[in-house]
């Protein structure tokens, strides 16, 4: 039923606030699976990133964000945009 549907979310949530970086997938970023899978990947390992790089801007932007607040960060990286063209 939907109530269970519901349930279901809202355990995944409580998951979701113990990994280290997670972010979300929505709006203009439906179909970058790739890229949040990499993201999600890297932003959960201990790699350090070469100091002025596109991926050391964007973890130093969503350090103490929720989210949310990463994706709207990305969607609005223009450096990503670049680098994809």
């Amino acid at each position: 039923s939907g109530n269970t549907k519901f349930c279901y979310l809202e355990e995944n949530e409580k998951k979701y606030s113990d990994v280290p970086f997670f972010m979300r997938q929505e709006g203009d970023l439906d179909m970058a699976c790739g890229l949040i899978a990499t993201l999600h990947a890297l932003g959960n390992s201990n790699i350090t990133f070469e100091k002025d790089s596109i991926l050391q801007k964007f973890f130093n932007q969503c350090k103490d964000k929720d989210d949310h607040e990463r994706c709207k960060i990305l969607s609005d990286m223009n450096d990503f945009k670049i680098a994809h063209e």
